[in-house]
């Protein structure tokens, strides 16, 4: 049996993608980012409350590489302050998140609460 290369690019991303959203912690991530522009210790702080889930900020850091790397999120740096923010491929539609990469769409409904913008 021969394998066949893919043509194109567009398997890779996606199953990058696929990777990326497959964290909860990820996931979580994403939906308060929709919310607003925070800094990991806004997120951390967020997802303790909102969760009662034990995370650090090298934790939270780690997985937001993972998302910008992916292309979900993009930084700003703020003096010593890196803030995190949804790239424009990915939007807040009112009942989750649309994320349009080139050829691919994925729609992300959220059923339960804890997605406010952290303090």
């Amino acid at each position: 049996m021969k394998l066949i290369a893919p043509s194109n690019t567009g398997e890779n991303e996606l199953a990058t993608l696929c990777q990326a959203l497959a964290d909860p912690l990820r996931v979580r991530l994403l939906r308060l980012l929709a919310a607003a522009e925070c800094t990991v210790t806004q997120l951390c702080d967020s997802i303790r409350r909102c969760a009662a889930a034990t995370v650090s900020q090298p934790m939270i850091s780690h997985h937001l590489g993972q998302l910008r790397v992916c292309g979900l999120v993009t930084t700003r740096q703020q003096g010593r302050w890196r803030s995190y923010c949804l790239a424009p491929c990915v939007r807040a539609d009112g009942h989750g998140l649309v994320i349009q990469l080139g050829p691919i769409s994925i729609s992300l409904s959220f059923r339960d609460g804890c997605d406010t913008a952290p303090a």
